[in-house]
């Protein structure tokens, strides 16, 4: 998976974000998608706060853009950074 190397697209690209529930002990539940415009906080954060539940462990790919997710004490937000 390639990351913009800015919050913006680049010409051409469409974004896409996506939230998977994750099943306890093992599986998965409810998947949504959406396109975005960017990939900035506020289109990020816009998508989880509207597609989660307040109180959800969160498990994100590192993008600076989630980060207050978890500062804002609504989320424990899990960072675990990607190599690409």
């Amino acid at each position: 998976m390639a990351f913009p190397r800015s919050a913006s697209s680049a010409l051409g690209e469409t974004l896409v974000v996506v939230a998977v529930e994750l099943k306890r002990p093992k599986g998965y539940g409810r998947c949504r998608l959406n396109v975005i415009p960017d990939a900035g906080a506020q289109s990020l954060q816009g998508f989880v706060r509207s597609n989660t539940e307040l109180g959800s462990a969160l498990f994100t790919d590192g993008w600076p853009s989630y980060v207050g997710l978890g500062r804002s004490g609504d989320y424990e937000h899990h960072s675990q950074p990607v190599d690409i």
